[in-house]
């Protein structure tokens, strides 16, 4: 399977949208409907999305023309750049795809000063975090949505304060 990596632009929104909310509904059993419709509509909605595509990190996988999977940052601050999302279609996993939008988030980040990546999990993506160079930093119980989070960074480049 080859596997495009691209940047989401505004344009894209609408459909990009459609396959965000249909991830969220299905690849997060912890979460209930509820919460999860919540989530994509108000909390992470639309203009949620619109604004990290200016200025943070939207990333999509494309499998010729069917998105695959997708990847979310927040603006960097401080040089950090903290991933909010990461998903890769079910049918889908196992094949690179998370790892290729890692990649691909280090290098969008760097052109954009960060010197560190962070982000959260869950316990059942510990060891690919891992994997991939991530640093479990700590654990907090009953955190965002009442889950147990695992948070991680990867130091990607030395801090330079022009970049701030």
């Amino acid at each position: 399977m080859e596997i495009l990596i691209k940047k989401v632009k505004k344009e894209d929104l609408p459909e990009f949208y459609n396959h965000y909310k249909s991830w969220v509904m299905e690849l997060f059993p912890e979460y209930s409907e509820n919460l999860k419709k919540k989530m994509t509509e108000k909390l992470f909605g639309k203009e949620y999305i619109l604004e990290r595509i200016k200025e943070g990190i939207v990333l999509v996988a494309l499998s010729g023309e069917n998105p695959v999977g997708m990847f979310m940052a927040d603006p960097p601050l401080g040089g950090l750049s903290y991933g909010v999302w990461l998903m890769v279609d079910v049918n889908c996993q196992g094949k690179g795809i998370g790892k290729s939008l890692l990649e691909r988030w280090e290098e969008e980040a760097l052109k954009q000063g960060c010197h560190n990546l962070r982000l959260e999990a869950d316990h059942r993506n510990v060891g690919f975090y891992e994997r991939m160079g991530f640093k479990l930093i700590g654990i907090e119980e009953k955190g965002y949505f009442g889950t147990d989070n695992y948070l991680f960074q990867k130091i990607i480049a030395e801090p330079n304060e022009k970049n701030f």
